[in-house]
């Protein structure tokens, strides 16, 4: 049975009078086209192919109040890696805040706006890159995110520029509502930069329906790191859509350690020879979480290579899921692409629905995948009991360094001491 829609429908009917003045801006036809898909496509449930292992109506029996952010909150807001040296963008339930953000690359201030106020200047090189590789006619919460979205971060490197720093981007959530956060990243020709995401929820019960579109010109890099780690019952939809040109590279590491519900689909494409994309994913349910990741790699030229590994520690009622597919098509000669896909239960109750999946179209390639599912190795745990260590201990140390490998794919060493840290604290280690 479809969720009635009405509060949502009510709700933009609002917004689209409360922003009457952005009529003339091209973002009203695309807000107009998102809407009338989400109402086509409303809240996912299981009986759709690509929701078939997720009870989507248990985070949704009610849909959340959209946020609608009029007047920045005078909240105090906790700080991320505050020592961590890096150009700091904030968005307070989606919009950007400029008294909360800062910068300390001279230069990068140039190539950052708002999102609302590209809308608002009708930037011609938004438009030529905003909602061109989400699919709202497709994805459920890519529609509601296009919809709803008012504001966001805009980052536009020139060709031949790397910022000296990271870029960190905060989403705050401050109520119990559904928050539609916006990213758009364009790479320039040669250029290179470190983006860490994490959001901070200040109430408990709260939603954020991310959409980030990330093109990469010729030869650029990126290191992109999400950290999800907030309350228990935060619930998270990240969509993310990555285009590369010729000799780019792309670098993602994934860290999901807390919320009732995380969905993250994350699809990348080849627009040029020689890409490379190293995916890596590291998750940890407990009590009856849900954590879903959807990956895929779409090879359409030759000579690119992807790696894919992510890694699941599932404990208590804890469940995961895992769908990754490497596409190769038929111009995709001499491809490289590896998929590995690795799950450790904890508890008799955990599971995980593992689909790692290979369509492969032309005849020249390597490319391999495969799942394992288990407990812990108990000759490994074994030998640590010989050594005197105790056995709740030895499964600590176990699950520490079956996680520590993801971790070491983070490029930013802060952020990989600020993930270890969380860690210790889960297995209650001291190292």
């Amino acid at each position: 049975m479809t969720k009635d829609l009405t509060p949502y429908i009510t709700a933009f009917d609002l917004m689209e009078q409360n922003m009457n003045g952005l009529k003339n801006s091209s973002i009203y036809p695309l807000r107009l086209k998102a809407m009338a898909e989400f109402e086509k496509l409303g809240i996912p449930s299981n009986r759709h192919e690509e929701w078939k292992y997720i009870k989507v109506s248990r985070f949704f029996k009610e849909l959340p109040a959209i946020a609608n952010p009029t007047i920045e909150p005078s909240i105090d807001l906790p700080e991320f890696l505050p020592s961590l040296k890096a150009n700091r963008i904030v968005c307070i339930d989606g919009v950007y805040s400029e008294k909360n953000s800062s910068f300390i690359d001279e230069g990068f201030n140039s190539y950052f706006r708002s999102l609302q106020h590209a809308y608002n200047a009708n930037d011609p090189i938004v438009f030529n890159y905003l909602n061109k590789l989400l699919k709202i006619e497709e994805q459920h919460f890519a529609a509601l995110n296009m919809a709803f979205a008012q504001d966001g971060v805009f980052i536009h490197l020139p060709d031949n520029f790397s910022p000296d720093f990271p870029i960190i981007i905060v989403n705050v959530v401050t109520g119990k509502h559904l928050v539609n956060s916006r990213n758009l990243v364009v790479i320039g020709e040669s250029s290179s930069a470190q983006i860490i995401e994490k959001v901070i929820s200040m109430e408990d019960s709260a939603y954020h329906n991310a959409a980030t579109e990330i093109y990469l010109q010729e030869n650029a890099k990126l290191h992109h790191t999400v950290i999800q780690d907030e309350r228990k019952d935060l619930c998270l939809i990240n969509n993310t859509e990555v285009l590369q040109k010729r000799d780019s590279q792309y670098n993602a590491v994934t860290v999901s350690l807390n919320g009732s519900l995380i969905r993250n689909n994350l699809h990348v494409r080849y627009d040029g020879e020689n890409c490379d994309c190293h995916l890596n994913g590291l998750y940890f349910g407990r009590s009856s979480d849900l954590i879903d990741n959807h990956i895929l790699v779409d090879h359409r030229k030759p000579n690119c290579t992807s790696n894919q590994l992510y890694k699941g520690l599932l404990d208590d009622k804890s469940e995961g899921v895992f769908n990754g597919k490497i596409f190769v098509r038929e111009d995709a000669q001499k491809t490289n692409a590896f998929q590995s896909n690795q799950n450790i239960l904890l508890s008799d109750n955990a599971g995980i629905n593992t689909k790692p999946q290979l369509e492969i179209f032309a005849d020249d390639v390597k490319c391999s995948h495969g799942a394992t599912s288990g407990q812990l190795n108990d000759e490994a745990l074994f030998y640590l009991q010989t050594r005197g260590i105790s056995k709740e201990r030895a499964k600590a140390l176990v699950s520490y360094a079956f996680a520590n490998e993801i971790v070491e794919k983070i490029e930013n060493e802060s952020v990989q001491n600020y993930v270890r840290e969380i860690l210790l604290d889960l297995f209650e280690l001291t190292l």
